[in-house]
């Protein structure tokens, strides 16, 4: 369960962080904010890959992300998919996820009213319903780039934010903090290094300045996340069905609207020592760092990366990374980002 919530986890501040929110186009009723394909590595190993789409309703004022993770056997069969919308302050509306680990599924299908969440859990043949109150200013994980921006420092190196997140494979709400101990230069582009860590579980996001994930680590389990410019890197040898695909998000993704499709770059391969890309330094955050309480209806995070060694696990953890930061769309009247 726990390598499961670090994978999640990863894939939050994958992608939670992948939420560019620039431009977005009155004309069009709901407006891609970032898509991307990235591929994920266990011990520097290629076992699997995520697509994540962030988007904004101009019309229903609403934000959506929607993602889905595949690896192969050697890193636990893991199949995931997640749809999940927030009204314009980013308060929770409702979402739908659904895994499968070694064939065996499980599904959530959570709604929300007022400070409740509702959720109902299906593991096999067995059905529970799952009731909790959430404190203020709780958020879904999948939108955690947005808190940090909402954060009264901002995006700044030496700044830490606490805050409450739903972790949407267990419809659970847990306590995190992400850290922005570093900037630097990652295949040219700038970016923060943040040390993430939610429900004991510990991982480091590298974001660029435009809140994008360009990749994810996990030290502890040897896991990572790179986002790539093509869906064939990503996808590699562990196929795609087009036509679910197309289902799940609206649309085939085709994975152009990032950082790394526009600058025309490549991140590089992860090697023991890599001279940039993805590193994998010791998660220490600094002494007496600045922190910023979340305020309400504000929230951000991204997609999960898999366990590594496929051992026989029931149900690996598939967490979502934590994100990085965000700059929100044109706010709505009224409340906003």
């Amino acid at each position: 369960m726990k390598n499961r919530i670090i994978l999640r986890q990863l894939f939050i501040a994958l992608m939670v962080s992948l939420m560019t929110v620039i431009s977005l186009v009155n004309t069009v009723q709901a407006a891609i904010l970032f898509e991307g394909w990235s591929k994920v590595l266990v011990s520097g190993e290629h076992v699997g890959y995520i697509v994540q789409r962030y988007e904004f309703d101009e019309k229903k004022k609403e934000f959506k992300e929607t993602h889905f993770l595949k690896t192969g056997a050697n890193a636990g069969g893991l199949q995931e998919s997640l749809v999940a919308r927030a009204d314009a302050s980013f308060k929770p509306i409702a979402y739908q996820y659904t895994g499968l680990v070694n064939n065996a599924p499980m599904t959530v299908d959570a709604s929300f009213k007022g400070d409740k969440m509702t959720a109902v859990v299906t593991e096999g043949k067995t059905k529970k319903t799952v009731s909790n109150t959430m404190p203020k200013g709780t958020f879904l994980s999948a939108f955690l780039g947005y808190v940090m921006l909402q954060g009264k420092e901002g995006l700044k190196k030496g700044v830490k934010y606490e805050y409450q997140g739903i972790l949407e494979e267990s419809a659970t709400i847990s306590k995190g903090e992400a850290f922005i101990a570093e900037e630097e230069t990652v295949s040219g582009i700038p970016a923060f290094r943040i040390l993430n860590n939610i429900n004991g579980s510990k991982f480091i996001s590298l974001v660029s300045h435009k809140a994008e994930v360009l990749g994810t680590t996990s030290p502890a389990i040897g896991t990572q996340t790179i986002l790539v410019s093509t869906m064939e890197e990503a996808v590699a040898g562990f196929g795609v069905n087009s036509a679910n695909l197309a289902t799940l998000f609206g649309s085939m993704p085709t994975g152009r609207e990032n950082e790394i499709v526009r600058r025309g770059l490549q991140p590089p391969k992860p090697t023991a020592k890599p001279a940039s890309g993805i590193p994998t330094p010791t998660i220490t955050a600094p002494t007496a760092p600045v922190v910023n309480a979340v305020t309400p209806a504000v929230p951000a995070t991204s997609p999960a990366v898999v366990p590594p060694t496929a051992p026989a696990v029931s149900k690996p953890a598939i967490v979502a990374p934590t994100a990085p930061v965000v700059t929100p769309p044109a706010q709505p009247q009224g409340k906003g980002p």
